[in-house]
């Protein structure tokens, strides 16, 4: 009688861990359908889920930030803006002279905006191809902070920025962008050093 008992309970215990395990695989099952069309902010699944500002400038070290995105993200649910900034030459102007008063300065800050315009659509082009959905802005502006703005107004996560890598007396002289971006972006920036 007690063998019979005990089988019994062990086939008690079988059937109700069968069960429980069934009704997990349910409530997992349903988790995940709702997972699929929502995400944690609560748009559906076919709209951007993260959005990464990727300012380049046209160097090798850009390239590298470009380069990383293509290789290291997801592209599914990524909507990337390529921002290529274009310093203003006001700089260049003695104080009694307006601004764009000599015309060689026109055309200088024309080839500057289309030299950026190349930059752009060539790292778009790589993106695209690898299944981003991507975003393309050339300004005229001082870099930190139009980088700073843009990703602000844009609502970036993520701020991808290659780094020049400078040291010493040209860092102290010149700052770093990529220093500065981290120091007082809104969102993670991701430093990318090119590989010697």
């Amino acid at each position: 009688m007690e063998d019979c008992s005990k089988v019994g309970r062990d086939r008690g215990a079988i059937v109700g861990t069968l069960a429980l395990a069934a009704a997990k695989r349910e409530i997992n099952a349903q988790a995940r359908g709702y997972e699929r069309e929502l995400d944690l902010k609560g748009k559906t699944m076919g709209e951007t889920r993260m959005r990464i500002l990727l300012p380049i400038d046209g160097s090798e070290f850009s390239d590298a930030a470009v380069q990383t995105v293509a290789s290291t993200i997801r592209p599914e649910g990524t909507r990337v803006a390529i921002f290529s900034i274009v310093e203003p030459l006001e700089y260049l102007n003695p104080p009694q002279m307006d601004v764009g008063y000599a015309p060689e300065l026109n055309q200088i800050r024309k080839e500057r905006k289309e030299q950026a315009r190349i930059y752009v659509t060539t790292a778009a082009q790589r993106l695209q191809s690898a299944g981003f959905d991507v975003d393309t802005s050339v300004v005229e502006d001082e870099i930190r902070g139009a980088i700073l703005d843009f990703a602000k107004d844009w609502k970036a996560d993520l701020i991808v920025v290659g780094s020049h890598g400078r040291r010493g007396l040209t860092r102290f002289m010149l700052g770093s962008v990529a220093e500065s971006i981290a120091r007082h972006a809104h969102c993670s920036v991701w430093i990318v050093r090119k590989s010697s």
